[in-house]
């Protein structure tokens, strides 16, 4: 994957091969992280990190694949195309097609290019290094600034959006006919489990983790950046239904910790056919937008 950086944005640009779901799991190999996709009218198996991603990685959905670097997959999803009505009104709107990115290892990546390239507002990269424990916990990127200030960053992947911010159960029931399709909330994470548990502990765990860095080190820069692999949404927030991780949202909040969210628009260029492999390839450009998504944590009254 290569990057460039314009007047305000960076752009990243890598190879995809777009597929479609033919069954997840996959009938070959029994794991929710594989399914079976169709390209150029053969079967592969395709590792899928989101697994179904709330219903965008199931049969008959359209995918977009990289090649995979190893194991028994010959692909990985990195994203799925949408199509929805431009409001929601069957007789006079348009149908529009959007690409939505699923891979947390993509996420990883856009945030490395965005700190590298000055998206993060007063943060001039000096030196960074991934993957760095900090009191028993690991984070994506530990580092400092041109300035000599040290900072730490966790990134987190979001790919779900919709109008409301509610538990699937209750969304399935919920009509958003009429409302604009790119006009949604963005929010992490993406499920809930019961009122005393929390989908991730170990997202839990690196908040409370960030404001005992922040208070031991108050000279630190400790941020949480949310990569938003869509452009429907007009703003992200923390899933309220995760009580856990909200609170812990919160209070990271309220600690000093920094919360970023950013989008990443991905847009398709000229295509070639590998005949080596079968197989036809794109450029994919994913454009990270200079300007911050806006971020709400919301008044829970008790």
């Amino acid at each position: 994957m290569t990057s460039t950086v314009g007047k305000t944005d960076v752009i990243a640009s890598f190879q995809i091969i777009e597929g479609l779901v033919l069954s997840r799991p996959s009938k070959v190999i029994k794991s929710p992280f594989v399914a079976d996709v169709l390209i150029d009218g053969k079967s592969y198996l395709a590792h899928t990190p989101s697994l179904g991603c709330n219903g965008m990685v199931e049969k008959h959905k359209r995918v977009l694949l990289t090649k995979a670097e190893s194991g028994k997959c010959d692909f990985t999803v990195v994203a799925v195309k949408m199509s929805e009505l431009s409001n929601g009104n069957t007789e006079r709107d348009e149908v529009v097609e959007h690409i939505i990115g699923l891979d947390p290892r993509k996420a990883e990546s856009f945030a490395l290019d965005a700190l590298n390239n000055g998206l993060i507002e007063r943060l001039d990269v000096k030196e960074i290094k991934g993957q760095i424990t900090l009191h028993d916990c690991r984070f994506d990127y530990v580092g400092s600034t041109k300035q000599g200030q040290a900072f730490v960053v966790e990134v987190k992947n979001v790919s779900i959006a919709d109008h409301e911010v509610w538990p699937q159960r209750v969304l399935q029931n919920k009509d958003f006919t009429g409302r604009i399709w790119n006009h949604k909330i963005a929010y992490y994470p993406s499920n809930v489990k019961s009122a005393n548990q929390t989908v991730s502990e170990r997202s839990v765990k690196q908040l409370r983790t960030l404001c005992r860095i922040k208070r031991d080190h108050p000279e630190m820069r400790c941020i949480v950046m949310f990569v938003i692999q869509r452009t429907d949404i007009v703003q992200f927030q923390p899933n309220q239904w995760d009580a856990i991780y909200f609170q812990s949202m919160k209070e990271a909040h309220e600690a000093g910790v920094e919360i970023y969210a950013i989008s990443a628009e991905w847009s398709s260029l000229q295509s070639k056919h590998d005949t080596s492999a079968s197989t036809t390839e794109s450029i994919m450009n994913v454009r990270l937008s200079h300007r911050k998504v806006p971020v709400r944590i919301p008044v829970i009254m008790s």
